[in-house]
């Protein structure tokens, strides 16, 4: 079972998780949550039940009590998705942002924060910070970074041609996340057994 955005960002809002709230300079989103669950994910191939660890690794979330326990499950079940899609054979995987119909500059919003978030993810999962990072892995990260990066005040053209390159761009992403998965799946391999 898929996880819709729209459902996702209305969980979050229920829950009173602030805007406000940031980690490096993005605001908590929909998108970055899930970012931040990828970025995880792809440092720790064996990341089941480490919901608690993500929702650390994102900052101080300033929900009610008696909302954590529905975040943590909500963290859960993106964990569940995530780990299910980043190993299925046919590239599944999916980045969890607004719906096409959504205003191009939202959703390049949306996909800066979650590379941003990825990198948060990633970074606090990483087991072993004095190894240095694979090649790939650097191209990537550092490629995150500047795709976070992007001007969001800057009018967005909603041409024909700036939906193509956003496309374009989403699916590097996306197929640059499941290569950062596999190629360190590959290699704490022999470590998992």
């Amino acid at each position: 079972m898929d996880i819709n955005y729209t459902l996702a960002e209305q969980l979050l809002k229920t829950m009173a998780l602030k805007q406000d709230v940031k980690v490096s300079d993005s605001p908590l989103t929909v998108a970055g949550l899930h970012g931040a669950v990828c970025g995880y994910v792809c440092a720790v191939p064996s990341s089941a039940g480490h919901a608690e660890m993500i929702v650390e690794a994102i900052g101080q979330i300033n929900i009610p009590q008696e909302n954590r326990q529905v975040l943590l499950n909500f963290v859960s079940r993106l964990l569940e998705l995530v780990n299910e899609q980043l190993l299925a054979e046919d590239y599944s995987f999916e980045l969890l942002l607004p719906e096409d119909e959504s205003p191009l500059p939202e959703r390049l919003a949306a996909l800066s924060y979650w590379c941003d978030y990825f990198s948060v993810g990633f970074s606090a999962a990483f087991a072993n910070p004095q190894l240095p990072l694979p090649p790939l892995i650097q191209e990537v990260l550092n490629d995150f970074v500047s795709i976070s990066r992007v001007s969001l005040e800057a009018s967005v053209e909603t041409d024909e041609q700036a939906e193509a390159d956003f496309l374009e761009l989403e699916e590097y992403v996306r197929i640059a996340a499941l290569n950062c998965h596999r190629a360190l799946l590959n290699e704490h391999a022999p470590t998992m057994q």
